[in-house]
Order: C-alpha cells, then structure tokens, then sequence
C-alpha cells in the first residue's frame, strides 16, 4: 500500500499515517501527573515534532479531538491552545471527558493536518517495526 504511510508502525498504532496529503495523529504529553499546563505544553511540543515529520505546521491543522479526564482543566487547556495556534488558522475542534489510560495523564489530542504540497519526503521519515 504505497498511498499510505505509517511513521514508526507498531502492532498497536503509528506515530502518524499520512494519506493522500493528509496526516493523522494523537499525542499525549510526555509527563504524567503534571499540571495541565505542563502536560499541554508537552503535548505540543509533541505535536510540533510530529508535524514537521509528515511536512507540515500548526496553520495546516484541520481538526483535533481533545481529550480531558477531568474537565475541570478545560480553562487551562484553551489557554496553553490559544496560545499555541497561530491567529486566523484554528481546526475545527471537539472537546470531551474521557477516562484515558495512563494514571494521571490530563489530555490527549487526535490532530488531522493537511501535508504541505511536495512536504513530506518518505526518505527522511524514520520507519521502525516494533512488536508493541
């Protein structure tokens, strides 16, 4: 299936899969049981770094599904987006409570992007196959 590209497969899941110019991925912030803020900074940090793989940035968003386990966070966690997003370019977005699956993880984002024409060349992509 040469059309799509899965970066770093594992049994389980890719970091992201790119098809037909358009990139899906979830990230998670690298610190559980850290602050909202923390964990959202990180998570898009995460985010950044995905999206430079596939060939493109935060204004080719086209979507996201935040997740949060408590919605208490939900004030602090558009604050740190907010601030993330560059002005005139927000996806469109949904927002719910979730119970996820690492204790103490406060968010988890689903991101569909649009890959920048001629963006993303598959020889700099890593490709790893792990069991996981």
């Amino acid at each position: 299936m040469d059309d799509i590209l899965r970066i770093n497969p594992t049994r389980r899941y890719a970091d992201a899969t790119v098809h037909r110019s358009t990139a899906y991925f979830v990230e998670v912030p690298a610190s559980a049981h850290a602050d909202m803020r923390t964990q959202a900074r990180e998570l898009f940090a995460a985010a950044d770094s995905t999206l430079q793989k596939v060939g493109s940035n935060r204004s080719r968003l086209l979507s996201a599904t935040v997740y949060l386990s408590n919605l208490d966070d939900l004030a602090a966690f558009n604050d740190e987006w907010e601030r993330w997003l560059p002005a005139g370019s927000p996806p469109s977005r949904a927002c719910v409570r979730a119970g996820l699956n690492v204790p103490g993880l406060r968010v988890e984002v689903a991101f569909i992007a649009a890959v920048l024409p001629a963006g993303l060349d598959r020889r700099n992509v890593e490709r790893r196959h792990s069991p996981g």
